[in-house]
């Protein structure tokens, strides 16, 4: 009877990180369809559209292999059935891959969930062709929500309220204006914003005229 109620003391006080969470790994490969537009789809964009990072997105490019955020952290992906679609995509004319990550991650409640950002693509000056976030979430179901970007994009003058200019004074007291770095507009922006419910385990696409995306969501077991 003591050893049952020092137990439920231990319990009652045990902070809730001693407490079993679920964990996943989330593998995700997007891709760039080439024949999208080209087949006859038509995508038009609302005037002025811009990608704006959220701010409490977690930048996992920040991070080593061994550091994390709030819970998540990179990792390498192991899934041979994953890999293979990802070579088979690869190899394929049709398809550019853009973007391939894996992360660990807790399975966390909507009001809780956070964005990853994800970044992939030749860079135009501070743009990737791909930007944008993917977040899951953990309700009754596991749900991947894509809010994804491509984007085409024009070398301009940079704008002269920018503040990027620097001035540089040499040793003899000369001033020197550095140029602001190449500028970059985007002429067009496909975006990709879906919620897709998971099982995990198992391959899931989300389908777009210009983009796609592979994911696979696997439970972790043993992991606080």
């Amino acid at each position: 009877m003591m050893i049952r109620l020092l137990l439920c003391l231990c319990f009652a006080f045990a902070p809730a990180s001693l407490f079993a969470q679920n964990w996943y790994q989330v593998n995700i490969v997007v891709f760039e369809n080439r024949q999208g537009v080209a087949a006859g789809e038509v995508l038009t964009q609302p005037e002025g559209l811009r990608f704006e990072t959220p701010v409490n997105a977690v930048d996992l490019d920040a991070l080593d292999e061994n550091g994390d955020v709030q819970g998540f952290q990179r990792t390498t992906i192991i899934d041979q059935e994953f890999n293979g679609v990802v070579a088979s995509l690869q190899r394929s004319p049709s398809y550019k891959v853009l973007l391939v990550k894996s992360w660990r991650q807790p399975g966390l409640a909507r009001n809780k969930a956070l964005p990853v950002l994800i970044r992939g693509g030749d860079t135009f000056g501070q743009h990737h062709r791909l930007e944008g976030t993917v977040r899951v979430v953990l309700s009754r179901y596991l749900h991947l929500e894509t809010d994804l970007w491509l984007g085409e994009f024009t070398q301009t003058e940079a704008p002269a309220d920018t503040g990027l200019e620097s001035v540089v004074i040499l040793e003899d007291g000369t001033r020197v204006v550095e140029p602001a770095p190449v500028w970059f507009e985007p002429t067009r922006l496909f975006r990709m914003q879906e919620s897709r419910r998971m099982r995990s385990k198992e391959l899931h696409y989300l389908d777009h005229p210009s983009l796609g995306v592979i994911s696979k969501i696997i439970p972790l077991q043993g992991k606080l």
